[in-house]
């Protein structure tokens, strides 16, 4: 494979891994509208993806920093999916260990 395979390759990977936050990002804003307590993180993450995507597209900074920015992103993004679920399990909204089982 040559490097230009190469780098072809690796900027697919990051802009799937993009649009896959970006599609996490966007359920999470659904969450917030749903009145979940959704952290601050989410604005931040949702500036974050939108800079790591121009970057992208403009080919500059794909492999100075932007997996540093993908895993800062997906901590982030997955930190506010845990607190929300934490918070429908206190308002009894989920239930642990419920599934599968007959009333």
């Amino acid at each position: 494979m040559t490097d230009e395979e190469k780098i072809k390759m690796m900027k697919m990977r990051i802009r799937n891994a993009l649009e896959s936050l970006r599609d996490c990002n966007r359920e999470l804003r659904n969450l917030r509208k749903d009145m979940y307590d959704v952290p601050e993180a989410v604005v931040m993450s949702k500036h974050k993806l939108r800079t790591a995507m121009k970057s992208m597209d403009n080919g500059w900074g794909m492999f100075d920093n932007m997996e540093v920015w993908i895993l800062d992103i997906a901590y982030e993004l997955g930190s506010a999916f845990l607190n929300c679920e934490l918070q429908r399990l206190a308002m009894g909204e989920i239930a642990i260990g419920e599934e599968g089982k007959e009333g």
